[in-house]
């Protein structure tokens, strides 16, 4: 039977502050969410890579199939060039779609730069004043949030164009919200303007150095290394997750698009990690089925598993970012112990 409850048998209690990996038991009870509503997940796990345990680190794609061949356009290109309506997906993308693939590392490069481009036109039509709003459920403000993405891109570029060395500054601070807070700082004292110019020369050097390397290149990041390809997955659900904050800041609505599908597709891929983190064992594989713009069906997991998460996609990514509470989540519909589960503990950071 289809249901949108919560498992049975299982209890959670958060030992630490918000998104702190819980404790958990098997007692019978109703398993319940570690994330508070209303909270906001900036960065993977809160605790340093040193501290994770042996083999549960950030999800590693060393064993993953690498695609060699033609470089597909996005969908977006594909759908134009067929001489459909823009953002539809041609007949072959569509399949693609479906069978939960990633994708060519031009595809998830074209749509990062498109996401890019949109929060930054977004962001001309936000007069200066408006810069020091404050996010919704956040201390942050428009302002601090473009210098948070900037100064990572800073990062970002030297693990994948140089040796990495900027991460060892991590080790210098007690916790990685001090780290974040040099970027904000950095930000406040510019212009508005100036910080776009900051984050745009800095994603352009990523997005450079990226389409330089082969999608099964070793990234070394903050929690765990990953390929090139699933390291551009993460900027680009980064870059989304900030701008629904900056957009509903703004009091306006982020558009899903057909880029949702590089999401539920980092959503599956993270979700032992995310077990780990809460404190669960990942026993059964999970499936996500969901539905983007226009009826195209993103797909990530096996067909034979009985552990299901359907539904809008745009309500699926919100949940495995942090901006929208999995009790909250009303058309998602969960089929297994597990699927329940890991729809309570989704994470991608």
């Amino acid at each position: 039977m289809e249901t949108r409850s919560t498992a049975p048998g299982w209890r959670c209690g958060s030992t630490g502050g918000a998104w702190d990996a819980c404790a958990c038991w098997s007692t019978g009870s109703t398993a319940t969410s570690t994330r508070p509503r209303g909270s906001r997940v900036r960065y993977p796990g809160r605790i340093r890579p040193e501290d994770a345990e042996p083999g549960h680190g950030w999800p590693d794609q060393a064993t993953a199939p690498v695609d060699r061949g033609c470089l597909a356009p996005s969908s977006e290109e594909a759908g134009r060039t067929a001489g459909g309506p823009e953002g539809r997906a041609s007949r072959a993308e569509r399949l693609r779609i479906r069978s939960g693939k990633l994708g060519t590392m031009r595809e998830v490069l074209s749509d990062l730069v498109a996401e890019q481009q949109q929060l930054d036109q977004f962001l001309q039509r936000i007069t200066v004043n408006k810069w020091n709003i404050r996010l919704p459920h956040d201390e942050w403000t428009i302002r601090d949030t473009i210098s948070h993405l900037a100064h990572f891109q800073e990062y970002a570029h030297n693990v994948v164009a140089e040796d990495g060395a900027m991460l060892d500054d991590l080790d210098d601070y007690e916790s990685i919200d001090d780290f974040l807070e040099i970027g904000i700082q950095r930000g406040r004292q510019m212009r508005p303007q100036d910080v776009i110019e900051w984050w745009r020369l800095g994603r352009a050097q990523v997005v450079d150095a990226l389409s330089r390397a082969t999608p099964s290149d070793r990234v070394p990041w903050v929690y765990s290394d990953m390929s090139t390809k699933t390291f551009a997955t993460l900027q680009l659900a980064e870059v989304w997750a900030h701008g629904l904050d900056i957009y509903e800041a703004m009091e306006e609505e982020l558009e899903d698009t057909d880029r949702l599908r590089h999401v539920i597709w980092f959503a599956h891929k993270t979700l032992p990690w995310a077990f780990d983190l809460a404190g669960y064992e990942y026993m059964e594989q999970v499936r996500i089925e969901g539905i983007g713009p226009m009826y195209a069906k993103y797909v990530a997991g096996p067909e034979d598993t009985d552990q299901l998460i359907r539904g809008p996609a745009g309500e699926i990514c919100r949940v495995a970012v942090g901006r929208l509470h999995p009790d909250d989540a009303e058309n998602v519909i969960l089929k297994g112990e597990m699927a329940e589960i890991a729809f309570q503990e989704m994470r991608i950071f």
